[in-house]
């Protein structure tokens, strides 16, 4: 069974590869089935429930996606002030949470 970090690089790294497909501008905006998309994370990994239902894996993973889901809520999430208004700043963001992860699901 992965590691709830294992879970978050797949997803961030989907996302990004999502990126990729779409007919990609730096200056385009952000399309809406991505930002449903990127909500629906949100939600989904970072619910309470969710939370609690890793609570059993080490207490160090626990901190790392607590603290990871602050930084990925305030940079991803399409109702947070800190979202990106394009797709580029959106690829860019992505990239930055995937290097964050990187080093953590390799522990």
């Amino acid at each position: 069974m992965p590691k709830p970090e294992e879970r978050l690089l797949a997803v961030v790294h989907a996302l990004l590869l999502r990126c990729y497909k779409l007919p990609f501008s730096n200056a385009a905006d952000v399309p809406t089935s991505l930002k449903r998309e990127l909500h629906g994370v949100c939600k989904a990994c970072f619910s309470s429930d969710t939370v609690n239902r890793h609570s059993r894996s080490s207490k160090a993973a626990v901190a790392t996606i607590a603290d990871y889901k602050d930084r990925f809520i305030h940079d991803l999430n399409p109702e947070a002030p800190g979202f990106p208004s394009t797709l580029g700043d959106l690829a860019t963001k992505l990239k930055v949470r995937l290097a964050y992860l990187l080093p953590q699901s390799c522990a």
